[in-house]
């Protein structure tokens, strides 16, 4: 148990107290203890581990929220660590100033630059999606700056829990409570005083600003501006040439969103290089360089700038007396439900409010305004009798408890446990497959996204595979729109170029004697290729975990072959995997479209379920009268799923063939699909008759046959805004994968943009971005050869047509797609030659030679055009045709 200066520590013990108080037979003496526990219970302790038994995972929540955060905005931890220090200083460490409104603390001047709200917002939504009304906002802001520190690098430590929120929130009391950048030391003296703090806490919590960064009005006091409006120094406690490189990034008349990074050397690492700058002169407040020019923390500024450890060792210190600043217990606060929910403004008191409320029977949490949660109707189930043996009429039962043999669902014992558990995941710390390594082009970027962030794939001037972001530095244009020149990466706006580590190489515009910037770098992240793919690790701020990168053993097995195709997909990454793990379907929906679909093989199915881990899940399936489940299917994160077979051929020979589907999600209602289906026996002859191009597009019209049902099983769930298992009817013999992938999502899904799993859901917080020009390779693509309109016509990317789908993504049907254009334009020429010079020509033999060669030529036109339309148009049902 941890407490905390400013708390009375009750004892857990007390609650048997009053037990043993029923021996004594007194009720007077009963009263007394129970109006004493009823006194004492605001004022209950920190502990350590608080919510161990009602959340264990909610340290593990904000921890992966904060991470996932930071990954995305490296500014976010400085923002959350200056958060902490304003909530604490006003009213104590109990989350009043996340409250929004007029006349609150986030409302005053002092706070308006504060960020990482939608930090906290973020964290405290997932916790109520597992802990609901647990854990407190307080708790959340005191995580998420501990973990800040932690995440850059600085001292990983164990801070108590159990604060309240408080309900007091007010602009007036933010300005006698904070410190200001121009504070003397005898000021910051007085206020880190009064709030329990030491000298020697000054000093350390003041290495705050080794992170985090500040807009120029934090340090103008610094500088004055002359008649010609140009600023000078005044302060000759700062470093001159430090003063110049302020003076330029904030010029008199700089934007007031200009900011400044509070260390210039390391300013996203928690380190001891604050103290180094102030003995450099290099503190960028005024607040900072009195530390050193006070004889009172100068020894102390020079210890911690030599010794690192020191200072982390002092900081653990510090930063527990920080956290526990006037924190509120027990009945001194609430657990709110929403962090920044609007505080309403009452004319009467709190107090009188309160007591007005116990009168009229109002319940006390209703005068604080809840936030608002999206509807949801219940949902009434039918009963429909079923054919199937094992189940009874439900008109004969209570509900749909009989349905427990048939179904996986509510009324399942494994759901009644409801056990949340919650997986460490980060989406960005995993490899994704980006494309085909025999697809990637040779002369052009490509263009791809990873949710929502977009990046262009290249080979330099040596062949190597380079991945950027795909935007200029310059002014945001895409790199994907640009040219390779000479290896280069060329953005065609300005023309800057960019070699194959990042760096900027080139930039027209510049003057002859000037150096590029050295911002003026593109951001890299790292691919590897293997077996075949592309693989991007999407986290610049970690290194990349090459046994994350999966390998599958069947294709490095000898003699193994294969055909690999891509496909772009107009839904999203989870509906399509749910798709690809649910073998039921294939019988009907996919009846004859190959040889081994056929209707009446419809049948239950038996699954087994072997493995179940926080990385995924895998086990046996087959038909529910084999006696030995013949295929194993593994999903492994973030999104790879594979189906294997081993069997025994008519020689004796044991055969491995595997069903890989490496998926993608590209945004919102969007997913790009690797297939690749192989074995080691070797295929029969006949096969290698048909063109490749053929069975790629035969797999297309297989997703063709799908993609009504996605589209719209991915729009409902979008309207919906429910978790699966208020939708779906999920059968224990065909859904089991479907129903182990929404469970898995429910354990990570907090580590993803937006997810929609078994039991939770958190939906993207942005719509999606819809771009009406087409850009890089596709554009190129659509407008040298139009799937649809008129030739040479530009057309938009339109993922429901099979040319955007796969054929611009393929090499092979692209070849065969120009090649089959060429053969039907020579032919048509041909054809009308051959036809004037039967015209023209008098011998009948002749005649009917020539026309006869017309009529072969018009037949390969035909087969031709058939040949084009084949591979850019989709398939539709018979009988849906008109």
């Amino acid at each position: 148990m941890y407490q905390a200066p400013t708390t009375i520590i009750i004892s857990m013990e007390t609650t048997p107290l009053l037990s043993s108080c029923r021996h004594f037979g007194s009720n007077f003496l009963l009263l007394v203890l129970l109006l004493l526990l009823l006194v004492l219970s605001s004022s209950a302790s920190l502990f350590f581990n608080f919510y161990e038994a009602s959340c264990p995972s909610a340290e593990l929540i904000v921890s992966n929220t904060v991470r996932s955060a930071s990954s995305v905005d490296p500014t976010i931890p400085g923002k959350l660590l200056r958060l902490l220090f304003h909530d604490c200083f006003v009213e104590g460490c109990d989350a009043s100033v996340l409250l929004q409104g007029n006349e609150t603390e986030r409302s005053d001047p002092g706070n308006r630059s504060l960020g990482g709200f939608s930090v906290i917002d973020s964290a405290k939504r997932t916790l109520e999606i597992f802990c609901p009304g647990t854990v407190s906002c307080a708790d959340v802001v005191a995580l998420a700056a501990r973990d800040a520190v932690a995440i850059t690098g600085g001292p990983a430590l164990q801070i108590p829990t159990g604060r309240r929120d408080g309900r007091v929130s007010a602009a007036a009391n933010v300005r006698p409570n904070i410190v200001d950048t121009s504070f003397t030391m005898d000021e910051m003296i007085k206020i880190f005083s009064s709030k329990g703090l030491s000298l020697e806490d000054l000093v350390t919590l003041s290495g705050a600003h080794t992170i985090g960064a500040a807009h120029c009005s934090a340090f103008s006091d610094r500088f004055q501006e002359d008649s010609k409006g140009k600023l000078r120094l005044i302060d000759s406690s700062l470093d001159t040439t430090y003063a110049n490189e302020l003076m330029k990034r904030c010029p008199a008349a700089a934007s007031p969103s200009v900011t400044v990074d509070n260390d210039p050397e390391s300013s996203f690492s928690f380190d001891n290089q604050y103290y180094r700058n102030l003995l450099a002169h290099k503190g960028l407040f005024q607040s900072d360089s009195v530390l050193l020019d006070d004889v009172r923390t100068r020894k102390q500024v020079e210890d911690f700038a030599s010794d690192q450890e020191s200072f982390f060792e002092s900081w653990s210190q510090s930063f527990l007396k920080l956290t526990s600043i006037g924190v509120k217990t027990g009945e001194e606060g609430e657990i709110r439900l929403s962090c920044s929910a609007p505080l309403l403004s009452f004319p009467l008191s709190f107090t009188t409010k309160l007591a007005a409320a116990e009168t009229t029977h109002i319940k006390t949490t209703d005068l604080i305004r809840k936030p608002v949660h999206l509807k949801q109707q219940p949902y009434k189930r039918c009963h429909a009798v079923t054919d199937l043996p094992s189940v009874v009429p439900s008109s004969l039962g209570e509900g749909v408890g009989e349905d427990h043999t048939v179904l996986l669902g509510p009324s399942s014992e494994d759901e009644g446990r409801e056990q949340k558990e919650v997986a460490d995941y980060n989406w960005m710390e995993e490899w994704y497959p980006l494309y085909l390594t025999k697809d990637v082009p040779d002369d052009a970027p490509l263009g791809l996204t990873v949710f929502d962030k977009q990046l262009v794939l290249f080979k330099d001037g040596q062949g190597e595979l380079r991945c950027f972001e795909d935007r200029c530095p310059h002014r945001l244009a895409k790199l994907s729109e640009g040219q390779l020149m000479d290896g280069r990466l060329e953005c065609l706006y300005h023309g800057w170029q960019f070699g194959g580590d990042g760096s900027c190489v080139k930039i027209p515009q510049l003057p002859a004697n000037a150096k590029i910037p050295k911002s003026a770098c593109a951001k890299t992240y790292e691919v590897r290729e293997s077996q075949g793919v592309v693989w991007v690790w999407m986290s610049p701020a970690t290194s990349p975990n090459v046994s994350k990168l999966p390998w599958f053993e069947n294709f490095a097995r000898p003699g193994f072959q294969d055909i690999s195709t891509t496909h772009e997909l107009p839904y999203d990454h989870s509906i399509l995997l749910e798709n690809l793990m649910d073998p039921a379907h294939v019988p009907i929906s996919h009846d004859r479209t190959d040889w081994s679909a056929r209707r009446e093989d419809a049948q239950a199915l038996r699954f087994e379920v072997t493995e179940q881990t926080d990385r995924g899940f895998a086990g046996w399936w087959g038909a529910e009268k084999d006696q030995r489940l013949p295929n194993f299917l593994r999903f492994e994160a973030p999104c790879v799923l594979s189906n294997n077979r081993e069997y025994v051929d008519e020689k004796g020979v044991k055969q491995y063939s595997s069903g890989l589907f490496l998926c993608r999600p590209t945004g919102q209602g969007k997913s790009m699909l690797i297939v690749r289906f192989g074995g080691t026996k070797a295929p029969p002859p006949v096969i290698k008759l048909i063109p490749k191009w053929y069975l790629h597009q035969n797999g297309s019209k297989v997703f063709e046959q799908d993609m009504g049902f996605l589209s719209s099983q991915n729009q409902v769930l979008m309207k919906e805004k429910v978790p699966t298992k208020k939708l779906y009817l999920n059968l224990r013999s065909s859904d089991t994968w479907v129903a182990e992938y929404r469970k898995w999502m429910d354990k990570v899904g907090h580590g993803m943009p937006y997810y929609i799993g078994h039991s939770t859901i958190s939906l993207p917080e942005e719509p999606a971005v819809v771009e009406h020009a087409p850009a890089g390779l596709v554009a190129g693509a659509s407008a040298s050869f139009p799937a649809k309109g008129g030739i040479a016509t530009m057309h938009a990317p339109n993922l429901a047509n099979r040319y955007f789908r796969h054929v611009i993504h393929c090499k092979e049907c692209s070849s065969s797609l120009k090649a089959f254009d060429s053969w039907k334009k020579t032919l048509s020429a041909i054809a009308v030659a051959l036809t004037a010079l039967a015209i023209l020509a008098s011998g009948r033999q002749w005649k009917a030679f020539l026309l006869v060669s017309a009529s072969l030529c018009l037949a390969g036109v035909c087969a031709c055009s058939a040949a084009i339309a084949f591979n850019t148009t989709n398939f539709i049902r018979t009988h849906r045709r008109l």
